[in-house]
C-alpha cells in the first residue's frame, strides 16, 4: 500500500507496470555467491523484483560450503534479490557474471564484483551523490517532508519552506540531467542507460527523453526500463492520447476518463489523494481556474489515489470540489500513467491528446486564456 510520503518522491525506481521478461531476448547472467560467515544456511532464493514493485522468483540455490551458483537470463540491467527466510537485499545487475560476497545470514553484501553494469551504477550513483545541488535537494525533500507531517504546521513558515525547496529541486532535477546525458553520450553501450534515462521522464524535457533513447543502440531497448520509457513517449508525452483505464465515480459506477471526453473541450485530469498535503494545498487554485473556464470548452476530471473511500468522500466536501470526482485502483493508475509523484495532471486538448503534464495552476490560466479564444 502506498505510503503517506508517497508524493513525496520524485523518482520512483520501479513502476507499476507489466513487463514481461520472456518477451524479450535474454543474455547470460552467472551469479556466483559466498558467505563470510558460515549462516547455516542450505537454500537462498534468487529473482527479480520487476517494473511492478513484485518479487518475481527466478529460482532457489543451494548452498555447499558456503557457496552458491545460480544462472539467470537477463533482458539487459534488472534489479535483482536475494532472500533468506525476512532477510532480503536488492542489487542491480547486467548480463555476464557476478561474484557476490555476503558477510552472513543478514545477507549483508561486502562485495560484489565482475558485473560491468553493476559497475558502472555504482560509478554514476558516484559521480551524482558528488554533487552537493543534487545531496541538498535531498536533504531538503526530507526537511520538507518532516514538516509537512508535523501535527502543527504554520502556513506561512510551510510556504517559506516550500518555495526554497523549489529552487533546490530545479538544481537537482537540472544535476542529474546533467549527469545522466552526459554518462549516455560517453558510454553509449552501457547496461545502466536505459534505466538512468527512465528515471529522468517526468522532469527531463520530452525533446532529450526522446532524441537520447532514439540514440540507444537496439541492444539497450529490450529490458523493462527501455520498454517503460518507450510506452511514455508512445503514449503518455506529448501528443500521446490518454490510455484507456477504468475508474468509478461516488457512486461506486464504473466511469472511463474517455467516455467522458468532450470533443471540442480541453479537460484537466488531476491525480490526487485526501492525504496529500501539496495536493490539498493546489485545490483552491484549480477550483478558480475551473471556475473561470468551465463554461468555456474546458472541463475538469480529478482521479483520487485513496485506499480509503470514506476519506476520499469527506475531502470532497470538505475541499468543496465541484467537478467530476473519480477514483482508481492506485496499481492500475500508477501502471497506466507512470506518476511517480502526486499531485500531478495530465491536460489534453479538444481532440482529446495530452498537450501537457504536470501543469501548475498559474500556467493553466494562461494556457487555456490563449486556446479557449481560437475555439471561440
Amino acid at each position: 500500500m502506498l505510503s503517506k510520503s508517497f508524493y513525496s518522491f520524485i523518482i520512483f525506481p520501479f513502476l507499476l507496470i507489466s513487463i514481461c521478461h520472456s518477451l524479450s531476448a535474454q543474455t547470460p547472467l552467472k551469479i556466483s555467491g559466498r558467505f563470510l560467515n558460515d549462516p547455516g544456511v542450505k537454500q537462498i532464493k534468487i529473482g527479480i523484483l520487476n517494473a511492478q514493485t513484485k518479487e518475481f522468483l527466478l529460482g532457489t540455490a543451494q548452498v555447499e560450503r558456503m557457496n552458491f551458483t545460480f544462472d539467470a537470463k537477463a533482458t539487459g540491467m534488472e534489479t535483482y534479490f536475494l532472500k533468506y527466510n525476512e532477510n532480503m537485499i536488492y542489487f542491480d545487475l547486467g548480463p555476464g557474471i557476478a561474484d557476490i560476497i555476503l558477510k552472513d545470514s543478514t545477507l549483508k553484501i561486502v562485495t560484489i564484483q565482475g558485473n560491468k553494469g553493476y559497475d558502472d551504477m555504482n560509478a554514476f550513483r558516484t559521480q551524482l551523490r558528488a554533487d552537493s545541488n543534487f545531496t541538498n535537494n535531498r536533504r531538503d525533500r526530507a526537511r520538507l517532508d518532516s514538516y509537512r507531517r508535523a501535527k502543527l504546521i504554520d502556513s506561512a513558515v510551510l510556504k517559506q519552506k516550500e518555495n526554497a525547496f523549489a529552487a533546490s529541486e530545479l538544481k537537482g532535477m537540472n544535476t542529474q540531467l546533467g549527469y545522466t546525458v552526459e554518462w549516455i553520450k560517453t558510454h553509449p553501450y552501457s547496461f545502466i542507460n536505459s534505466k538512468i534515462l527512465f528515471e529522468i521522464i517526468q522532469t527531463a524535457p520530452e525533446i532529450i527523453i526522446k532524441d537520447t533513447f532514439k540514440q540507444l543502440p537496439d541492444s539497450l531497448k529490450k529490458d523493462s526500463w527501455a520498454r517503460l520509457t518507450e510506452y511514455w513517449i508512445d503514449s503518455l508525452s506529448t501528443g500521446g492520447k490518454f490510455p484507456e483505464t477504468n475508474f468509478h465515480d461516488r457512486n461506486n459506477k464504473i466511469l472511463s476518463v474517455n467516455s467522458l471526453l468532450k470533443k471540442g473541450k480541453y479537460t484537466l485530469v488531476d491525480f490526487w489523494a485526501s492525504w496529500c498535503v501539496p495536493c490539498r494545498q493546489e485545490m483552491p487554485l484549480l477550483a478558480s481556474v475551473y471556475s473561470k473556464y468551465s463554461k468555456n470548452k474546458f472541463q475538469f476530471i480529478s482521479v483520487s489515489l485513496d485506499q480509503d473511500r470514506n476519506a476520499w468522500l469527506e475531502a470532497i466536501k470538505t475541499d468543496k470540489l465541484k467537478w467530476t470526482q473519480l477514483a482508481g485502483e492506485y496499481k492500475q493508475v500508477l501502471a497506466k500513467f507512470l506518476i511517480p509523484s502526486i499531485p500531478s495532471n495530465l491536460l489534453l486538448d479538444a481532440n482529446g491528446k495530452i498537450v501537457a503534464r504536470n501543469i501548475s495552476a498559474e500556467k493553466l490560466d494562461i494556457l487555456l486564456n490563449a486556446e479557449l479564444k481560437s475555439l471561440n
